[in-house]
């Protein structure tokens, strides 16, 4: 399901199909400022889920709890500033995370506490001051 490169800012989730099986979804390279916390609660096999070049500040906490077949997942490019604590929990299959290119100014290691396959990790080019100690303990 690829609707990148367009020009999308708010767009009416509710009016595109859910396709209950799709494993793929890019929204990448749009003018997104928010998701709405329900959009995603119906694509139970989403594996890959980009996001990325948007213009997104905020995530909601919910957002991925439905996407527990999540594997890798971009939001690289966009303007947040954190990400709650809560954000990645359900999505604990995740191998890759890109959060790159934003504005995060501060992590917790509740953020990556249930990424236990996480391989790749990506968080260059944003405003962080500070990694705090044992944020990655659990991925060894």
């Amino acid at each position: 399901f690829y609707l990148s490169f367009n020009s999308l800012n708010n767009f009416n989730y509710s009016k595109i199909p859910y396709f209950y099986y799709i494993e793929n979804i890019d929204l990448s390279n749009n003018n997104l400022t928010i998701i709405p916390d329900d959009f995603l609660v119906y694509y139970f096999s989403l594996k890959f889920l980009n996001l990325s070049k948007n213009r997104l500040i905020f995530l909601y906490d919910n957002l991925f709890h439905k996407l527990i077949f999540l594997n890798s997942l971009d939001l690289s490019s966009n303007l947040l500033i954190k990400c709650s604590e809560n954000l990645f929990k359900n999505v604990q299959v995740l191998v890759e995370l890109d959060l790159s290119d934003n504005k995060i100014v501060d992590l917790s290691y509740q953020n990556f506490l249930y990424l236990i396959h996480l391989e790749y990790l990506n968080i260059s080019k944003n405003l962080l001051k500070q990694i705090p100690k044992k944020i990655f303990s659990q991925l060894y």
